[in-house]
């Protein structure tokens, strides 16, 4: 048999038998607690759960189900399931039915557990199906219904499917209260009016659609002014833009982990799908769900149905049946085998999705080396504008983002340090920066054959300069100052990096006189990155 055979007989196997199997996702997931002070007992979540139940599939749900009992029902395409443990405050209910318009198979899963002081509520949606494309993101309407009828709480303040205003100081508090509050497990996607009133996107709708996924905020303009007063105009919004804050949001925080996306790029949003603002919104809540059934997202480790079946099975009370202990072990290999069945789709499926991404990310390295030659070749001509020195330290950022990029970016809390900086000659900054991202940086991606020319170059420069170049502190001797010398980084490799240089010109601890730049390299990128200037950073001589 020839190859070209047997491919084509691999690839009719894979088409005919292969080609139909059912690809199982996790659309969205869930998890919400109440208040200690307003607990809500689990009971009355089971039956806001059993009343949506009823509605959709009339006459099934037994009389029993609403009197806390246990129960299955088995059909064709349907089925339905309760297990209940009240002596340890625990409810759980697996849903599966097929979807009356499309060959696709639902599974709705939600757990209720009533805790010592609050209740806890996780939901899960999973969606099964042959066809290639994706399921909507969407989640049960009882979810909506229980928001607007209970209280749940997240990083101290409510969960809800309407956005909240922010249109005063007090309002902006309160959201920076929940942006940085570190119990906080749910984004955030704040929305911002633009200057003739409107807003790129319905913050209305967002509320809606991502009800129990993530929190929404509609921003004025004047709460956008507040915003940016109290966390620095690099991690406000404005004229129209969004931003999705994700759990664990500092004003250190990179960038890359709390997107912004600007009015103009919404207005401009294209993909395979639509364009415009309603794609926009689209694509930006399959991101959010996505996030939502993260294997990475905490939520994971709260009790599944499964658990919950298992535990009522396993129910000393039919230890003298052994009939009863007989069905209860079958009903546990058949949950397990379905359970089996799930996490291996969902392997294929997370396997699938790791391909395209890697697929992606080389597209886009080689884009950013595209982009990265060209402005190298202006540089070489002489194209790019001659830009004086800054005179104030104000300004060197915004010249830094010019006239060093691609070379030497400045990290989020650089940006705050130096906003907070009293050296007295900016032109000596931005000198030390340009020898960063010159001479530096081409000592560090040198060939071997040029290595030698390249750090005599730098060592020339340094000297000239007056600057000293030294390691600022050892990831031994970091100890208490870790929260100082170590940044968020998510560009390169590693999601958190070590300020392990620094580049100093003047002794003694005025810092009007004595500057301090402290930075790392990132290998894989070939950028400097500074995270801190122009004053000192503590140590244990400090």
């Amino acid at each position: 048999m020839s190859p070209s055979s047997m491919r084509e007989q691999l690839e009719q196997v894979r088409r005919t038998r292969f080609g139909q199997v059912p690809r199982v996702r996790l659309v969205g997931r869930a998890l919400l607690r109440t208040a200690e002070s307003t607990a809500t007992p689990a009971a009355s979540i089971a039956t806001e759960i059993l009343v949506w139940a009823a509605n959709k599939w009339p006459g099934l749900i037994p009389k029993q189900a609403f009197e806390g009992q246990s129960f299955d029902h088995v059909q064709a395409g349907l089925n339905l399931a309760v297990s209940a443990l009240p002596d340890r405050g625990l409810w759980a209910c697996r849903f599966e039915h097929l979807d009356s318009e499309t060959a696709r198979t639902w599974v709705t899963e939600a757990v209720v557990g009533d805790l010592e002081k609050f209740t806890v509520f996780g939901v899960l949606n999973i969606a099964s199906s042959s066809r290639p494309e994706s399921p909507p993101c969407t989640m049960p309407r009882f979810l909506r219904t229980l928001l607007d009828k209970h209280s749940f709480w997240d990083g101290g303040a409510l969960v809800l499917s309407a956005p909240t205003q922010v249109t005063a100081a007090k309002d902006v508090t309160q959201l920076v209260e929940l942006l940085r509050s570190p119990e906080r497990r749910l984004p955030v996607v704040a929305v911002s009016m633009k200057k003739d009133g409107t807003y790129s996107v319905s913050a209305n709708a967002l509320a809606r659609e991502l009800a129990g996924i993530a929190h929404v905020a509609s921003v004025t303009t004047d709460g956008s002014k507040a915003l940016s007063d109290a966390l620095g105009n690099e991690w406000s919004l404005y004229n129209g833009s969004l931003r999705t804050y994700y759990p664990g949001f500092t004003e250190d925080s990179e960038w890359a982990r709390h997107p912004l996306a600007l009015s103009s790029r919404i207005d401009r949003f294209e993909d395979d799908q639509g364009h415009g603002p309603d794609a926009f919104l689209r694509w930006l809540k399959e991101r959010l769900f996505e996030v939502s059934v993260s294997p990475s997202n905490s939520l994971t480790q709260f009790p599944d149905f499964l658990s919950v079946r298992s535990a009522a099975l396993a129910d000393p009370a039919r230890s003298h049946d052994a009939a009863a202990r007989m069905a209860a072990l079958e009903e546990q290999i058949r949950l397990l085998e379905g359970k089996r069945d799930e996490w291996q789709a969902l392997a294929v499926a997370y396997a699938e999705a790791e391909g395209t991404a890697k697929q992606r990310l080389a597209q886009e390295q080689a884009h950013k080396a595209v982009l990265h030659d060209a402005l190298e070749k202006l540089r070489a001509k002489g194209a790019m504008p001659s830009i004086q020195y800054p005179s104030q330290l104000s300004e060197i950022a915004a010249w830094a983002q010019t006239v060093l990029a691609g070379r030497l970016t400045l990290h989020p809390r650089a940006l705050r340090t130096l906003k907070k900086g009293t050296y007295g000659d900016p032109g000596t900054v931005a000198k030390a920066l340009e020898l960063l991202a010159y001479e530096y940086r081409s000592m560090r991606i040198a060939d071997p054959n040029e290595s030698e020319s390249a750090r005599k170059a730098f060592h020339n420069k340094l000297t000239q300069l007056q600057f000293n170049l030294a390691r600022s502190i050892s990831k031994t001797e970091v100890g208490d100052f870790e929260s100082e010398y170590y940044v968020e980084y998510v560009i390169g490799q590693k999601p958190r990096q070590l300020l392990e240089w620094h580049l100093s010109k003047g002794t003694g601890r005025d810092e009007r006189t004595c500057l301090r730049i402290y930075f790392f390299y990132d290998e894989d990128e070939e950028l400097v990155v500074v995270g801190s200037l122009p004053g000192h950073l503590t140590n244990r001589f400090t």
